[in-house]
């Protein structure tokens, strides 16, 4: 077992010889004790992560304010440009996500007031001869996405501030930033080393994953649904999970004559984001049962998106993409799709947008979208806002022009659990709600302790 040294590189195995065999062999590379090592194979590494979390855990509890202090010193490094990755780049989160914002994210103000919201005190009940406290679940096993960079970090780090020792398995083809934020922080607070632990081991390997759950006292899973199954079925039924699933947004218009300035903040929204975040639209839909309606609208969003679009650029690969998708709706337009097991002309109109493409379509059905500047048009009559209900559990953020009362609470009491205007769809920040709940919240249990007679604390 040895040191890896360098940062700009991934954590990901690597090919060796073996010497008395010749034949190749893949060394697995883990995150531990502050330095990127080798191991044979990672159950060996998970061996010996037990044998350390046992160890801290009868050792004390993490002080917040140690984590909070090396992540503001990160956050300043950055903000600085010290801090950047080993090639000069810093992969944003979005194409309209600078450094300076992500950084945002860790400074000691945000991390202070976040604790503060998710974790305000409890007040005791001296009547009842009670006191309440917070402890961290013990051991907090993330499962990650890959859809934004730096995102898994993010969820150590508020594991962290929860108090919790961490083991972070990357997602697939993860690129190195959340490690590289990781191993700063141990730099920054060598005292985080027994708190973080990361594996690329990949989730089909059943006795590696089965034995970090048995270690964990809570999971959090970030993915899709069949990845939150997956660890439902094998999860031990004494630990807790919490889901972070795979989650749809949309726009809602309620009146047409929605200003222009509006729907330039959405489109720059929909381009920024290529439309891969949870909080990202997908569907636009309007306040209508008339499909001429909908598709007056779609000529005019498809001309502000051409000319927002035009801030951004999309890869090769996505240009190459979104030429096959049009030529395959094309020859859907001229021999007609297959609705309800019935063939007949396809209930679809498309206005390109530059490199992207508004598709106006007949029907309420949420549905992810073409992304990457592919947004689809809908109509959905207020009355029938209801039938979004079934799909409560993948609900999230709603951006709604105009802003009323009424309709906020619809589509609140529909599932949503994030409602802005509509051209604020990217503005949550640190301080808000996770899938309608707080994460530090959920990654903490409450105690409670009653005294007997006279006795107390």
């Amino acid at each position: 077992m040895q040191g890896c040294d360098g940062f700009g590189c991934k954590l990901a195995g690597k090919k060796v010889i073996k010497e008395d065999t010749g034949e190749k062999e893949e060394i697995k590379m883990v995150f531990l004790d502050g330095q990127i090592m080798d191991f044979a194979d990672n159950i060996e590494a998970v061996k010996q992560i037990k044998k350390k979390i046992v160890k801290t855990l009868s050792g004390g509890s993490l002080d917040p304010e140690i984590v909070i202090q090396a992540a503001d010193r990160l956050a300043a490094d950055i903000m600085s440009g010290r801090s950047y990755m080993a090639d000069g780049e810093w992969p944003a989160i979005s194409r309209d996500y600078p450094p300076a914002s992500f950084a945002g994210y860790f400074t000691a103000d945000s991390l202070r007031k976040k604790r503060r919201l998710e974790l305000p005190e409890i007040p005791d009940c001296p009547e009842e001869g009670k006191r309440f406290f917070r402890e961290p679940l013990g051991v907090l096993l993330h499962i990650a996405s890959g859809n934004a960079a730096g995102l898994p970090a993010y969820s150590v780090l508020e594991g962290l501030l929860a108090g919790n020792i961490n083991i972070l398995k990357l997602p697939s083809g993860a690129g190195g930033l959340s490690l590289y934020i990781l191993k700063k922080l141990t730099e920054y607070e060598p005292r985080l080393k027994e708190y973080i632990y990361i594996l690329d081991t990949p989730s089909g390997d059943k006795r590696v994953m089965e034995m970090l759950m048995r270690l964990a006292g809570g999971i959090a899973v970030c993915g899709s649904d069949e990845t939150v199954r997956a660890v439902r079925e094998s999860a031990p039924v004494n630990v807790k999970i919490i889901e972070w699933g795979h989650r749809l947004s949309f726009a809602y218009i309620a009146d047409m004559n929605v200003p222009e300035v509006k729907l330039e903040g959405l489109a720059r929204h929909i381009f920024s984001t290529n439309q891969l975040l949870c909080s990202s639209c997908q569907v636009v839909y309007l306040d209508t049962d008339n499909f001429e309606e909908v598709k007056k609208f779609g000529l005019r969003f498809s001309l502000v998106m051409e000319r927002e679009g035009r801030r951004y650029g999309n890869p090769l690969f996505i240009r190459g993409k979104t030429a096959v998708e049009r030529l395959t709706q094309k020859l859907e337009l001229a021999g007609g799709t297959e609705r309800n097991g019935k063939k007949g002309p396809a209930e679809r109109y498309i206005y390109p947008a530059g490199h992207g493409s508004v598709t106006c379509i007949n029907d309420s059905r949420l549905e992810l979208s073409g992304q990457f500047g592919h947004v689809l048009v809908k109509p959905l009559p207020q009355k029938k806002i209801f039938s979004l209900y079934p799909c409560k559990r993948h609900l999230q953020t709603a951006g709604i022009y105009p802003e009323s009362a009424s309709l906020i609470k619809t589509l609140a009491r529909c599932g949503l659990t994030n409602l802005c205007s509509l051209d604020n769809m990217g503005s949550f920040g640190i301080l808000s709600s996770h899938d309608g709940t707080f994460a530090l919240r959920e990654y903490t249990r409450i105690t409670e302790y009653k005294t007997g007679s006279g006795g107390g604390l």
